[in-house]
């Protein structure tokens, strides 16, 4: 054997492997459980920040999990399970496929949860402005219906709005109003003001896109799991049929279009077929016609010469057809 060339796994030594990485597969397993299980407890499941906090806990966690079924096959190759170690990893096999189907169903999830999160904002936002536009009216109707300034000041204290000073007690009843009400108008507005709708976009923004990473990852752990489920090659998971499936779409598309243009250049071809054959038709029908009419022509040519004889104009001999 050529001094380059590697030397070859003892068989003691590649058993061992094999249980070393089994056992550490097994730890980030446990790893990811316990690293989800701290996000997701307590469960609130009709809360949006919930559903967010667990996709993105499965989701962010999900390479841990993979790298540790990788490591249980990669065992497997080093050294054919046997007994409880074959089991166990089919078992995990088996959660493997769950686990693919848990990754798409995240999708619509993350989808759901940030909509119910943006519109429940955008509702609270929404309720502060319709109170401050109640508020504002509550005080402007105050303002309205006072009948003079003592019984103005008081509704003024009774609501806690903007009351009059002593300074404005002299001042004409509807230039206090007019007052009153533009400075109820500025304080509306300054409050509206401070609902920051910028913040609100951003954080849509920031949403928008964390919710576009999720998606892609869970797709992508979900294809990974769904070919680390595949424990024989003979018997393909469905996740890897589907996979296959969807790959060969592109293919199918193709050949599908192809008929489609084959179909339709057949359909083209016959249509100038029949009008060839229309267009054959009618000059057959042309020429019989013509035919026909110098048949007659004939015929009364030959008639009339034959009465010429017959009645002596010809001379040459007796008539004869």
């Amino acid at each position: 054997m050529a001094s380059g060339s590697p030397k070859p796994l003892l068989n003691a030594s590649a058993t061992l492997l094999a249980r070393q990485l089994r056992v550490f597969g097994l730890v980030l397993l446990v790893l990811y459980a316990a690293n989800c299980l701290g996000d997701i407890l307590p469960p609130r499941i009709l809360s949006p920040l919930w559903q967010l906090g667990a996709t993105s806990s499965l989701v962010n966690n999900g390479g841990i999990a993979g790298t540790g079924l990788v490591l249980l096959h990669l065992a497997h190759h080093l050294h054919n399970d046997s007994g409880r170690a074959l089991a166990l990893r089919k078992a995990i096999a088996r959660w493997a496929t769950v686990a693919a189907l848990g990754f798409l169903l995240l999708i619509p999830l993350q989808i759901s949860a940030v909509t119910r999160g943006l519109l429940n904002v955008q509702a609270s936002l929404d309720q502060q402005v319709k109170q401050i536009n109640r508020q504002s009216d509550v005080y402007r109707n105050a303002i309205r219906t006072a009948e003079n300034t003592p019984q103005l000041q008081r509704r003024m204290q009774a609501i806690s709005g903007p009351v009059p000073g002593q300074a404005d007690l002299n001042t004409p009843l509807p230039q206090l109003q007019k007052s009153l009400l533009r400075l109820v108008d500025l304080e509306a507005i300054r409050l509206k003001a401070n609902i920051d709708r910028t913040s609100f976009r951003r954080e849509t923004w920031t949403m928008v896109e964390q919710t576009f990473r999720i998606c892609i990852s869970a797709l992508a752990l979900s294809l990974g799991f769904g070919v680390l489920a595949q424990h024989d090659v003979a018997f393909p998971t469905p996740l890897i049929r589907l996979a296959h499936a969807i790959r060969q779409l592109p293919k199918a598309f193709k050949s599908r279009q192809r008929e489609n243009q084959d179909q339709t250049l057949a359909q083209q071809a016959m249509k100038r077929h029949r009008t060839d054959l229309a267009r054959l038709n009618k000059r057959n029908k042309r020429l019989a016609r013509e035919a026909q009419k110098r048949q007659q022509r004939s015929v009364i040519e030959k008639v009339e010469r034959f009465w010429i004889r017959a009645s002596g104009q010809d001379q040459e001999g007796p008539p004869r057809l």
